[in-house]
């Protein structure tokens, strides 16, 4: 686990998609992991866009942490 980066998780049409947010208020900056990478790809840039940015990292459809809710 990271100490700056705390995912949370959130189902949207039934699919449950894990996410991290951060940083300052300000811009947005959407953040999307390459395959087969988490949110913890960005961890060691994390504090510097995070000083600029309000970030949102997001995982990718085939992360192995993301799976389909149940109904």
């Amino acid at each position: 686990m990271s100490a700056l980066i705390h995912p949370k998780t959130i189902t949207v049409d039934r699919l449950s998609v894990r996410y991290a947010e951060g940083g300052q208020d300000g811009p947005d900056a959407i953040l999307m992991s390459p395959w087969p990478e988490s949110v913890y790809a960005f961890e060691p840039a994390w504090p510097h866009l995070a000083a600029a940015a309000h970030l949102i990292a997001i995982d990718p459809p085939a992360s192995a942490d993301r799976t389909t809710a149940k109904r």
